[in-house]
Formats: structure tokens, sequence, C-alpha cells
């Protein structure tokens, strides 16, 4: 036993810049591994998704067959309406977030796409 000990301090006393170097890599990879693991965790996180409106089940809208009955596409489109700002060339759907950023003051408001049109507006592209 006494000789095994012995072994182990004269391998270590002609190895020590070998084991502190070795010791070296696995903080630093330990530090770099926790600090990725900590800044993945950030980045992968998604947001919360936000429902605004009246929600409905698919099976309210699918009847019997698996189509959309017409009847049920009216009780969706029903709570959307069309936005433009007069100053602006551009109407959005009420939904998108677009339509958040026009002022309060030069706001128009039209019930259906035909009426924006109509008005001279364009839809814009970016609301889906």
């Amino acid at each position: 036993m006494f000789k095994i000990i012995s072994n182990f301090k004269r391998f270590v006393k002609n190895n020590q810049r070998f084991i502190r170097f070795g010791l070296f890599i696995c903080v630093f990879s330990c530090f770099w591994f926790l600090f990725g693991f900590c800044v993945g965790k950030k980045l992968i996180q998604k947001d919360n998704i936000l429902i605004y409106g009246n929600v409905l089940k698919v099976s309210d809208i699918l009847g019997n067959n698996g189509t959309v009955e017409e009847n049920k596409t009216e009780i969706i489109n029903e709570n959307i309406y069309y936005v433009a700002s007069s100053r602006g060339k551009y109407y959005y759907p009420s939904n998108c977030s677009l339509a958040d950023n026009l002022s309060p003051k030069n706001l128009l408001k039209f019930n259906t796409e035909e009426e924006a049109k109509k008005a001279g507006y364009v839809f814009n592209t970016r609301c889906k």
C-alpha cells in the first residue's frame, strides 16, 4: 500500500504540468457548457400564445362530412372587421398586429373587405 502511494506521489510530481493543464481544461469546458446551457435555454424558450376573440372548437366548425358549413363561416368572420388609416393606403384585418399601431384619431373602420377596397385602400400582405 505504501508503495502505491509513493508511486502516485512521484507520478503527480513528475506530471504536475499536465495534470494542472487537464484540470484547467475540465473547469474551462464545464464553465462554457453551463454558460451555453443557460443562454440556449433562453433562446429555445417560446413566447406565450395569446388568443383574442371568441374561441370555437373544431367540432363546432366542421359538419358531419368534415367540411366547413356555410353558417359556421359566418360565425367565424362576424368578429373580424377591417381598419385603415385616413393618412395611409393600406387596410388591415382587425386581428392583425399592425392594426394596433394605427392612430385612433386617423382610424377608419370597414365592415367588409369590399368596403375597404371601394374606398381605395390596398390589403397589407404582411397580415395573414
